[in-house]
């Protein structure tokens, strides 16, 4: 089987071609206009402006949306409306993705040995999307969702909004006091999101994702997912494979330039291994002490 990148839900589901906007779709607010009431538009009440787009954006027989009487989100079929002084219509426009020039063919109970590192999909921690973010030079914040479980991935500084059971980290360089080169580290926020309409790239547990999570990296050849656990392998050079039931490894082919907008590195080297200055100016002096 060949899959080209697709669409992963709640977004490496946008996994940026695993670049999305909402599915390539996003609303736009249309000023002076209202609904047409004609077309027997879909009433969900206690809305917000917000959760009103989200619900657009994920029918696929809705192509305009408005807020009404404060709360009462009306879903249109049609994206016409007639003109109104001081109401404003959310439009969904859309773009065609533009085709791929990666895919990746799947082999069934086959996996991969030495992986250049793990990505942990099932059941995945705070810790672990964070060293996802770690693991990607462009990465430059993480949002960890905890019910259900999803890690998104931003390759640039996003807009923030008020969110629930939610995590925003900021990635950084650490403080002066830790003696590893290139560590990095988050300044977190709790109860924070990004917008719908964000772009990022999303973990969640699925074999679809680590399909696409190789189709995101640039230096990516091959990926296993192990549905047992959640385990997603990524190797960046063709794997030494070995049989093994359960597990489909993916392997990725590129026709021109691979597009991928991701490149794993170990730029960010593990906070674990830092060693404090006040430890070492510690250790330096005892050793001096020793020595004649």
């Amino acid at each position: 089987m060949t899959r080209s990148p697709g669409l992963l839900t709640g977004a490496l589901l946008a996994l940026l071609a695993l670049t999305r906007v909402n599915g390539q779709c996003e609303m736009v607010d249309v000023p002076d206009i209202k609904g047409d009431d004609i077309s027997q538009p879909t009433f969900l009440p206690s809305h917000t402006i917000a959760s009103c787009k989200t619900e657009c954006l994920a029918r696929t027989t809705c192509l305009s949306a408005e807020l009404r009487g404060g709360n009462l989100c009306l879903l249109f079929p049609v994206d016409t409306g007639t003109a109104a002084t001081g109401d404003t219509l959310f439009k969904k426009v859309c773009t065609t993705p533009t085709p791929s020039a990666c895919s990746v063919s799947s082999t069934n109970n086959l996996d991969g040995i030495n992986p250049s590192f793990p990505l942990s999909l099932s059941g995945s921690s705070q810790t672990d999307c964070e060293e996802a973010c770690k693991s990607f030079v462009e990465c430059v914040a993480y949002v960890y969702i905890f019910n259900p479980t999803e890690c998104k991935l931003m390759t640039s500084t996003p807009s923030t909004e008020d969110g629930s059971g939610s995590v925003y980290g900021l990635k950084k360089r650490c403080s002066s006091g830790s003696f590893v080169a290139n560590a990095c580290c988050f300044d977190r926020s709790v109860e924070v999101d990004v917008p719908s309409s964000a772009s990022y790239t999303s973990l969640t547990d699925s074999a679809n994702s680590c399909a696409d999570v190789c189709l995101a990296i640039s230096n990516c050849a091959a990926v296993s997912y192990n549905p047992s656990g959640g385990l997603c392998k990524v190797f960046t050079s063709s794997p030494v494979t070995s049989v093994s039931s359960g597990v489909t490894l993916y392997t990725k082919s590129c026709s021109s330039s691979d597009p991928a907008s991701l490149t794993y590195t170990d730029v960010c080297q593990s906070g674990s291994k830092t060693v404090p200055y006040p430890a070492l100016l510690v250790f330096i002096t005892m050793v001096a002490w020793i020595l004649p």
